[in-house]
């Protein structure tokens, strides 16, 4: 490779890192925004809205977090559909997270009476694994 074209591919190489260093691309996808972005269709804006002075807009953020309450609800309605005696494919991994979180977290942690703290554990669980498997994609 001849000189010239080695300090050309530096300069191209210098002017792109100067042009998006990996901090703002991480950035740019973490941080909150009123648009979302889908690379087939573009960019969607979303509305902004106010209350009593108070911004109440729809982020990108609250959209996703809609998203994984959907597909927690279908999801766990479809698997819990089926009544068996002994459960088989993903309603056996359900019931592995339902008794884990009973027995490990609620019992041992609340006592017999975190028995009916359990819907609750549950939902809390399922909503931040789906909303963190969302964020890894």
């Amino acid at each position: 490779m001849s000189p010239e074209v080695s300090t050309e591919i530096e300069q191209v190489a210098e002017h792109t890192a100067e042009e998006h260093s990996l901090g703002d691309v991480i950035l740019h996808h973490v941080s909150d925004s009123n648009t979302l972005e889908f690379p087939p269709l573009g960019e969607i804006h979303l509305p902004q809205l106010e209350l009593f002075g108070i911004d109440i807009s729809i982020t990108k953020h609250v959209v996703m977090m809609w998203v994984a309450a959907l597909l927690l609800i279908v999801g766990l309605t479809l698997m819990g559909r089926r009544r068996r005696r002994v459960p088989k494919g993903l309603s056996a991994i359900l019931e592995m997270f339902v008794v884990f979180i009973r027995d490990e977290i609620a019992v041992k942690n609340i006592g017999k009476e975190g028995i009916r703290h359990v819907p609750y554990l549950l939902t809390t669980f399922f909503f931040i694994l789906i909303c963190n498997l969302l964020g890894l994609i």
